[in-house]
């Protein structure tokens, strides 16, 4: 059910989503269902349509382990389908080795040219006691990004250097799908 809200002084989307949503981010809803191209541009007395907040019982999850160690490259399984917007929420990765070091993971939607973000690596030192040089990086990043269908995603590495042994890892992705927004 839409609500409307009449713009005042001082108002922006930011604002208007914090205020209606309890999140400034999520202001590209109301400026979808107003047809606003450019969130600066508010007019005092404008009157919004302001949204429901899309019930998100299209979850989606999906990870992988690296197919090819040496630049961190991990296919995941299930792809964004046509027609939706994947809205990324939360991407894990990590990776083990005996001394080697990888780049940035790069996630791409299926072509490696078209970076979606890039998350950098935290090293969290060796895992034994052992005199062994066996180092564990990972993250886990909160964030909102959108891919459209369909795409499949993918990650790789920004570089890596040294390493023996026998390195893994993987990624995983999770968040929601929605219906793509009209063109």
């Amino acid at each position: 059910m839409a609500r409307k809200y009449t713009v005042v002084a001082g108002d922006t989307l930011f604002k208007i989503a914090q205020h209606w949503y309890g999140d400034g981010s999520l202001f590209p809803l109301i400026a979808n269902a107003n047809g606003i191209t450019n969130p600066n541009a508010l007019s005092v007395g404008q009157v919004l349509s302001i949204l429901d907040l899309p019930q998100h019982s299209d979850l989606f999850r999906t990870g992988g382990e690296m197919i090819d160690v040496s630049i961190g490259r991990c296919i995941l399984p299930d792809q964004v389908p046509g027609g939706r917007r994947l809205v990324i929420e939360t991407v894990t990765g990590f990776y083990f080795s005996d001394g080697g070091v990888l780049g940035a993971a790069l996630l791409s939607s299926g072509d490696p040219r078209h970076i979606v973000h890039a998350f950098p690596w935290v090293q969290s030192g060796s895992l034994t006691n052992t005199g062994s040089d066996r180092r564990f990086y990972g993250f886990n990043h909160l964030v909102r990004l959108y891919v459209d269908g369909p795409a499949t995603l993918q990650f790789d590495a920004d570089g890596a250097a040294g390493g023996v042994g026998d390195p893994s890892g993987g990624y995983s992705v999770s968040g929601f799908l929605e219906a793509l927004p009209p063109a």
